[in-house]
């Protein structure tokens, strides 16, 4: 039931009809000033729970100097809309009918190819740190995280894939509308990151480091 074909560049796609499954999550009763939202009750969070991730919301290619044709592949041919592109980094594209800030991420560095990472959303901050906390107890190495992306605005934690490339948990992702004007940056505002939990983080991005992962 899919039909396979690839990309201008050689990536592998395929197109199947489906229905996306609607989710749907009370809202997290939290307290905070002149707000209170849980009275004569326990925070979810005061106690672990085991986290289910709820959907794969993204994913990233590297795009070796050639991320002009790969935008036009899928915003010409395949409808995806630009969100924002940054100058010699990349483009954050969504599908056609989604309002995520980005469901794929053309990025350029140098000779880079290949897969870099899929992110998996999450309902809560609580959820990504319950996650990337048992994550690092069972061995999986951070690669970056926890903190909060810039562009996007969601709240992330990195780790290593055995399988190659990264795995993202995170939470918060902006909602993009028709309304939303397509930004062209010249730099990544704030180094990419409003705040990081761990001081080697500062000034790091996704996909930092030696590429291919494994050599």
């Amino acid at each position: 039931g899919t039909l396979h074909t690839r990309d201008d560049l050689g990536y592998a796609i395929g197109f199947r009809v489906t229905r996306r499954k609607a989710l749907t999550h009370e809202a997290v009763r939290d307290n905070g000033p002149g707000r209170i939202g849980r009275i004569d009750a326990r925070a979810e969070a005061a106690l672990p729970y085991r986290v289910q991730q709820q959907r794969m919301v993204h994913l990233v290619y590297w795009v070796p100097r050639q991320s002009q044709q790969m935008l036009q592949f899928y915003v010409e041919r395949l409808g995806f809309h630009v969100t924002e592109s940054v100058k010699n980094v990349g483009h954050f594209l969504r599908c056609g009918a989604s309002g995520d800030h980005h469901n794929l991420f053309l990025q350029t560095r140098g000779d880079n190819f290949g897969f870099q990472h899929v992110a998996f959303e999450l309902r809560n901050i609580d959820d990504v740190m319950f996650c990337g906390q048992h994550m690092e107890q069972q061995g999986w190495k951070s690669h970056l995280g926890p903190g909060r992306h810039v562009l996007g605005s969601n709240v992330y934690w990195y780790f290593w894939c055995p399988a190659g490339g990264i795995v993202e948990a995170g939470c918060d992702l902006d909602f993009i509308t028709d309304h939303w004007p397509a930004k062209e940056l010249e730099v990544v505002p704030a180094g990419g990151s409003s705040w990081f939990v761990r001081a080697e983080d500062a000034g790091l991005r996704p996909g930092h480091g030696d590429w291919p992962q494994f050599k």
